[in-house]
């Protein structure tokens, strides 16, 4: 029987590599843990490894494998009767259904609202949060802005109700994204400057780097367009950038390629890979 202590060892070694941005170890780590556990016919453990693996794989875009680990997941929370579990691998699958490379609204807007029903039948407020977030990115998706304001501002209140700080800085960071879909760039640039705050006392790195993203789109709406090349570039090039963000970011710096004289496009790209990150949050701070 492999021991509790070693399994959760190996997750924590994963999540330290995966802050490193050694993505491709992180991973290669938990799917030798999931198979060590499969073997032993070790079910609870599994979970744990295979909900750590889905989230990382998620970041690197690798969808299909996501599903795949979610469904053996599923089986297994089944399986144990845990209820919550069974809600966490459909708000997944919603997660899965809306990050695609063609998104299905009403998929994940089906699932989510599993999720939604079963945090209020379990009376679980986190459960609940997550599933308002998950609709107020579906509503987003969907170009429903009050809709999708109500929801994040729902999620949010859940959240500082109940001091989860690090999902405090989703909430915001998706009404950041609201505020700049509707034109609101004061208010935008507000959120996304909170967010930096509060990535700073949860979850990392990489939500500050989406918060930078927010606030260099910010910039290009009111004409910094070297701002903002410098600061994409800084994010693009970063270790910890999840991969369905770099692919966005991409896209954006070549869109962006005709925007200035060469020599100016040069040059902001060059100050933005000499940009340190703690650099790039105190200005976003300071906005």
């Amino acid at each position: 029987r492999l021991h509790e202590a070693s399994i959760l060892a190996i997750i924590a070694e994963a999540q330290s590599r995966f802050a490193l941005g050694e993505h491709a170890a992180a991973v290669s780590l938990l799917v030798d843990a999931a198979a060590r556990l499969r073997s032993a016919g070790e079910l609870w453990l599994r979970t744990r490894v295979l909900n750590d693996l889905t989230f990382r794989l998620r970041t690197r875009n690798e969808m299909a494998l996501v599903n795949r680990y979610t469904e053996e997941r599923l089986h297994l929370c089944k399986l144990l009767g845990d209820q919550q579990g069974i809600a966490r691998c459909l708000q997944d699958f919603a997660f899965t259904a809306l990050f695609s490379d063609k998104p299905n609204i009403k998929l994940a807007q089906q699932y989510m609202n599993e999720v939604l029903a079963t945090g209020d039948a379990l009376q679980n407020p986190f459960l609940r949060a997550d599933a308002l977030l998950g609709m107020g990115q579906i509503a987003y998706f969907a170009q429903q802005w009050p809709a999708a304001r109500q929801h994040l501002e729902q999620s949010y209140a859940i959240y500082y109700e109940t001091d989860g700080q690090a999902d405090m800085a989703l909430s915001r960071l998706w009404l950041g994204e609201v505020a700049l879909a509707e034109g609101h760039l004061q208010e935008a640039q507000h959120h996304f400057g909170a967010v930096l705050n509060h990535a700073s006392v949860g979850r990392t790195v990489a939500v500050t780097l989406l918060a930078l993203e927010g606030l260099a789109k910010t910039c290009l709406h009111q004409g910094q367009i070297e701002r903002s090349i410098a600061i994409l570039t800084l994010i693009e090039r970063h270790p910890n950038t999840w991969e369905f963000a770099r692919g966005r970011i991409k896209e954006m710096l070549g869109e962006l390629q005709t925007e200035l004289p060469h020599k100016q496009m040069v040059l902001a790209a060059q100050q933005g890979a000499d940009m340190e990150l703690a650099e790039a949050v105190a200005w976003g701070k300071n906005l």
